[in-house]
């Protein structure tokens, strides 16, 4: 594991037996991510990439709305269309939202 992962594990996991970040860029993920993925269940997630895989130029789903604690968002390149879900803006702690290189009518 390169040393920036090996940081990244160490901060998003073992220090509070939680998964708080979650870097699933580039993992040749494709399909549809359905509202009912166990991704959804992971309420501390702080930092979640899903960027450059392959989400069928699906919608992204409103569950989004629901990680009350995330501040780092990156869904670059994964090949989303659609609208924005208006969930979206109930991430209050937001700090860092990458929406870039897909395909959106309107935001």
């Amino acid at each position: 594991m390169p040393p920036s992962q090996d940081r990244f594990v160490e901060r998003g996991y073992m220090k509070t037996g939680h998964v708080t970040a979650l870097d699933l860029s580039c993992s040749m993920l494709y399909g549809t991510l359905h509202p009912n993925s166990t991704l959804f269940s992971l309420h501390h997630l702080q930092k979640l990439d899903l960027s450059d895989n392959d989400f069928n130029s699906s919608h992204i789903s409103s569950r989004f709305g629901q990680f009350s604690n995330l501040t780092h968002l990156n869904l670059n390149f994964s090949v989303f269309a659609g609208q924005v879900p208006l969930e979206i803006s109930h991430l209050s702690k937001l700090v860092s939202l990458d929406l870039s290189d897909n395909d959106y009518p309107s935001l």
